[in-house]
């Protein structure tokens, strides 16, 4: 039986939830959990549409710290 998930026609909503949680920080296969779809199919659309894989506020804020922190280390 072949895998329904690769047929199914990509829609705008599907875009824009690719769009929305991309820009949440979520990964491209978690995306494509939600989506019931092959994650190869979710990267191929995100390149297509021009969708980055994204990075949470809240990661940002993480890496932000970790790169004060080494500025101030090698200050010292």
């Amino acid at each position: 039986m072949q895998d329904k998930r690769r047929y199914r026609t990509w829609t705008e909503d599907d875009t824009a939830t690719t769009r929305r949680m991309s820009r949440a920080g979520y990964s491209t296969r978690s995306i494509a959990g939600h989506l019931d779809r092959d994650h190869a199919q979710v990267v191929r659309k995100m390149r297509e549409h021009g969708i980055l894989p994204g990075i949470s506020q809240a990661h940002l804020i993480a890496l932000a710290r970790v790169n004060m922190a080494r500025r101030y280390a090698f200050a010292a």
